[in-house]
């Protein structure tokens, strides 16, 4: 018995309307969680690194409260990700990094 892997739709995420080049506005942690699988590519990343990602390419504002919150927003998503087998989290000593599995 195989098991399948969950996919980016299986998951409930999709690659989405972006404004401003790049960019696009964040209003809710599944758009953040979008905005993380987004940014993660098949290269390990630190935290530091996907977080500065997720905020270049968020539009996060001062007025937006998940601007205050995005950076633990952002850690669960990542664990979400992870149980759902779409990253894949190494261990680098002390780090944890973090890539696309498929």
């Amino acid at each position: 018995m195989s098991t399948k892997l969950p996919t980016r739709e299986s998951f409930g995420l999709y690659l989405i309307h972006q404004d401003k080049g790049n960019q696009m506005t964040v209003t809710n942690k599944t758009e953040l969680t979008q905005v993380v699988l987004n940014s993660l590519t098949s290269v390990p990343m630190t935290l530091v690194e996907i977080s500065k990602e997720v905020f270049l390419n968020s539009g996060l504002s001062p007025s937006d409260d998940l601007f205050y919150t995005y950076q633990y927003d952002m850690r669960w998503s990542l664990m979400n990700l992870h149980k759902a087998g779409l990253v894949i989290r190494l261990k680098d000593g002390n780090r944890s990094l973090y890539s696309l599995s498929v």
